[in-house]
């Protein structure tokens, strides 16, 4: 009955919506949407990606027909916490469609997932075959493992896992390897050469490791951040001191007073009858400089903001080679699914969904956007 309901509503809404323009150009190019202003000379459409103004000299045709902009958005304003398996049936729409995007296509299938787990499954096997259909493989085959943590039962969405596992493993290889790389660099010194890598793998299978073989560091995030505390600053090489910008590191400045003379001149009828000290430089002919006073000449390094960088050989380096030999092993044998989805992966038979997608409480789409059933218009 629900699901009925829900497909009603959609024809109900699709039919009411306000019928979009096709504009066919002389050039053979076509553009879809709403026509909001004419001119004599001007027409301007309003686009799911904004609104454009076309010339109507140019313009071959205008033809009326729903756009798939309008459609999409009708399909989501009939949606209610209510019927939770109408968000699912909305994300495979878009999917059979080729409509919508990734994070419209997640954020129904995690709302779906969060109102009622039993649809946990569905709504990862619709965010599987998304991903698949744009090509990302890996990213499909977290979805359909998560399906099939749900469900694992279903050798429908177990073959369809498998069938996108080398993809990931592949992906999650390549990040290991980076990882594996990255660390060597840091044993062998070259820690600058080392932070970029380390970055990148912060999510890369194997780096929660770390604490197993270098207690010193909680996390992997902890182990970077300590390798960029001891790598020289590359604004100031080290020095922690800079050029101060202000006075070109002069540390003062010509009176302008005294053009730097360090006196005034008195005056009469053309001749000099008096010479004064400028009070402004106190009869030195500059200004100090007050960017500089602490150091003239020059400042604190605005980068590293004079914070003086750790002893490179004053941590645990035989522990960071057993890490990496770890990494090494993980390589060389074949990536379990824990390794290829990381750490946080759910046991079989168990529930999963993001819920970033739902911890703002914004689960139904209401004037083009996200927000929270009472807000809805």
């Amino acid at each position: 009955m629900k699901r009925f309901t829900l497909s009603l509503a959609l024809v109900l809404a699709a039919a009411i919506i306000a019928q979009a323009d096709r504009i066919f150009m002389k050039d053979g190019r076509t553009f879809e949407g709403k026509v909001i202003e004419e001119t004599d000379d001007v027409i301007k459409l309003k686009m799911s990606k904004g609104t454009i103004p076309l010339k109507r000299a140019e313009i071959d045709r205008i033809e009326k027909g729903v756009s798939v902009a309008e459609e999409v958005d009708a399909m989501l304003e009939a949606l209610t916490p209510s019927n939770p398996t109408g968000y699912v049936e909305a994300a495979e729409m878009c999917i059979s469609k080729g409509t919508g995007d990734g994070p419209t296509i997640e954020r129904l299938g995690n709302i779906a997932t969060s109102l009622d787990p039993s649809l946990c499954s569905r709504a990862q096997t619709a965010i599987g075959d998304w991903y698949s259909q744009k090509g990302n493989r890996a990213r499909a085959a977290v979805a359909y493992l998560a399906a099939y943590t749900a469900d694992w039962k279903n050798q429908a969405v177990r073959d369809k896992f498998l069938k996108h596992r080398d993809s990931l493993a592949e992906q999650k290889k390549s990040q290991m390897k980076r990882l594996g790389e990255s660390i060597q660099l840091a044993i062998d010194d070259r820690l600058a050469e080392a932070i970029p890598g380390l970055q990148a793998s912060l999510n890369a299978p194997g780096a929660c490791l770390v604490s197993t073989y270098v207690p010193t560091y909680r996390n992997f995030a902890a182990l970077v951040a300590d390798i960029r505390a001891r790598v020289p600053c590359k604004t100031c090489a080290g020095k922690l001191w800079i050029k101060c910008y202000s006075c070109n590191g002069e540390g003062s400045f010509k009176c302008a007073a005294c053009a730097g003379k360090g006196y005034k001149e008195l005056k009469k009828n053309g001749v000099v009858v008096e010479k004064k000290d400028c009070a402004p430089c106190s009869g030195t002919g500059s200004i100090r400089c007050a960017k500089c006073r602490e150091r003239s000449g020059e400042i604190r390094c605005t980068a590293c903001k004079g914070v003086v960088p750790r002893a490179a050989g004053t941590w645990d380096r035989r522990g960071l080679i057993s890490f990496k030999a770890a990494i090494d092993e993980r390589m060389v044998g074949s990536l379990s699914a824990e390794e290829q989805t990381g750490p946080k992966l759910a046991r079989l038979g168990t529930t999963t969904f993001d819920e970033s997608f739902t911890e703002d409480g914004k689960l139904v789409f209401s004037g083009g956007k996200w927000v929270k059933p009472e807000e809805k218009r």
